[in-house]
């Protein structure tokens, strides 16, 4: 009777205390996404459906995803940077980024795994080169930052 005690006791204790991590990640290799008002649907290669929806204070996740860089770089009370234009993307080695209006923008690149790999304060200008010439190819997520306006926009970055 002490065994089955026993056995059933080691039972409980190790389903109830173990758990399970699910990382946040997609490995592809390209992928886009779409903004309609409120709703966002990001999706990328190989995966059927991936898909983000945020209504009020509600937050809808499907499929595995980058990490959430938004949420660890204070930029929650930003509102969206309008007039940025990245090009060329996908990149061999350079990014060109075109500012619809001369400001001081930070620009932060980070790698798949939510590292950030870079950050360069520019100076009044209405055109940003980023060299990535020493990067590995993958995917990678940039952020624009406007401090003064408080707004900021993120580009998913493909190095090949």
């Amino acid at each position: 009777m002490k065994k089955l005690v026993t056995i059933i006791t080691s039972f409980v204790v190790t389903v109830g205390f173990s758990q399970t991590t699910i990382i946040k990640s997609s490995l592809d290799s390209g992928g886009a996404s779409v903004i309609n008002g409120t709703k966002t649907v990001i999706y990328t290669l190989g995966e059927v459906a991936v898909q983000e929806t945020t209504i009020g204070n509600i937050h809808i996740s499907e499929g595995f995803l980058g990490p959430n860089i938004i949420g660890t770089s204070d930029l929650d009370n930003y509102s969206p940077l309008e007039g940025l234009n990245i090009y060329p993307n996908p990149t061999t080695n350079f990014v060109n980024i075109d500012f619809k209006k001369s400001d001081i923008y930070e620009i932060s690149l980070y790698n798949i795994n939510g590292k950030q790999v870079f950050t360069i304060k520019t100076d009044q200008t209405n055109t940003q080169r980023l060299n990535l010439e020493n990067y590995n190819n993958g995917t990678y997520l940039l952020v624009v930052k406007n401090n003064n306006e408080q707004s900021f926009k993120t580009f998913r970055i493909i190095k090949k």
